[in-house]
């Protein structure tokens, strides 16, 4: 039973990041990054409010989800296992393709953007 306690305490402190950069950044002046840093999109988004929102959605379902696999822990510790794994995989992945796509949906069309290269 430690073991799955300890399943559901290690994915809850996988979600609370998420959910902190959900929580801060819906409601930011500056566009969300993706979550392991990169260059500022500070001039680079034309709708900073409506990218947050869609930013904001997309950490808080991950966070979600890694809150529901710690619950699986305490009931089916295996599934929850291969399920963490492939969050911490496949699920990264799904994030920054959902970072590409509203950067391509909100992005500013011009090349006069601040720092274009």
């Amino acid at each position: 039973m430690a073991g799955r306690v300890i399943g559901l305490i290690s994915c809850a402190f996988c979600a609370i990041p998420f959910l902190i950069i959900a929580a801060s950044g819906r409601k930011s002046a500056e566009p969300l990054g993706f979550f392991s840093g990169g260059p500022s999109l500070v001039g680079r988004i034309r709708d900073v409010k409506a990218y947050n929102a869609a930013m904001a959605r997309v950490y808080l379902i991950t966070a979600l989800v890694f809150f529901m696999t710690g619950l699986c822990y305490l009931a089916l510790p295996f599934v929850a296992t291969v399920l963490i794994v492939s969050e911490s995989t496949l699920g990264v992945l799904v994030l920054y393709l959902f970072y590409k796509r509203y950067l391509r949906r909100y992005s500013v069309k011009d090349a006069a953007r601040p720092d274009s290269r």
